[in-house]
């Protein structure tokens, strides 16, 4: 962390904050020959960081990711990785944000049945996962709601026509696929109204909050001296939708990594249409 920490001329930061675990992947010695400043060959902790979020949100990224050799005379080398598109992300919650050992049981069981599968997934599926992604590599509320929605709309469309009403009938069923909870005709329409509305450069009237007038305060709260502050109720309330989209995009391409028969329900347009079938 030490290496991979900008510093100026006589200047060193200092981090308030430590290190819970790391993703680690060692490989044979020889490959300095080949590839001395090479890094994660195969894509592998990439692999598992992104497929890490399916499993629960989180935050990590490749800000600290680096190379270490350990040289025989006890020399070690660490050679941080260059990787500013994959530092910065983004998360819609103010909870939990690492995985339990139990959970990383479960992101070794998704890697395994990922790998064999990643060049022969469904385009949809595959669209959904890179889309679910990136969402969490933008800033603005509005751009990650297109990127989410796009994602949900890739999944279950299956004719260019009527695509709202395909939609707010299919988007429910694939949340009771899932078994997740909240996903209803109201929220495909809301969600949908949203996604329009960021679309076509209008501003977006789930993200809305009404600005409140300061009340005077007799005594101050004491600070919290640990942990972040918690965020307001009516910011928590407005990227509650938003964060039941990301949940519904992650439990529907994990479970199409790990569900033969739900994965073929995305085949193609036509596949869908059968499972859910829309009067056009």
């Amino acid at each position: 962390m030490n290496a991979c920490t900008q510093r100026g001329h006589y200047f060193f930061g200092v981090r308030q904050f430590g290190q819970r675990y790391s993703l680690v992947r060692r490989v044979d010695p020889g490959v300095l020959d080949e590839a001395h400043y090479g890094w994660d060959d195969g894509h592998r902790i990439f692999y598992a960081t992104v497929l890490s979020r399916l499993i629960h949100d989180n935050g990590h990224s490749m800000e600290y990711a680096a190379r270490i050799v350990d040289h025989e005379d006890g020399v070690q080398q660490v050679i941080p990785v260059y990787a500013p598109g994959f530092v910065a992300t983004y998360r819609l919650r103010r909870d939990r944000d690492w995985l339990t050992a139990a959970e990383f049981d479960e992101l070794r069981q998704l890697l395994a049945d990922y790998l064999p599968l990643k060049d022969a997934l469904p385009w949809k599926v595959s669209h959904a996962l890179n889309l679910s992604e990136d969402a969490v590599r933008v800033q603005l509320f509005q751009r990650a709601l297109l990127l989410l929605a796009t994602a949900l709309e890739g999944l279950i469309q299956s004719d260019p026509h009527m695509v709202a009403k395909q939609f707010r009938e299919r988007l429910p069923q694939l949340g009771e696929e899932v078994g997740l909870p909240g996903v209803d005709e109201q929220f495909a329409r809301d969600l949908y109204t949203a996604r329009s509305e960021a679309a076509h450069g209008a501003q977006v009237s789930m993200f809305h909050v009404e600005p409140k007038p300061e009340e005077p305060a007799a005594d101050e709260a004491p600070e919290q001296p640990h942990g972040e502050p918690d965020a307001p109720e009516a910011a928590v309330d407005v990227v509650a939708p938003l964060a039941l989209a990301q949940d519904l995009v992650r439990a529907a391409t994990r479970k199409a990594i790990q569900d033969p028969p739900f994965r073929q329900i995305f085949e193609s347009p036509r596949t869908v249409a059968a499972k859910w079938p829309v009067q056009i």
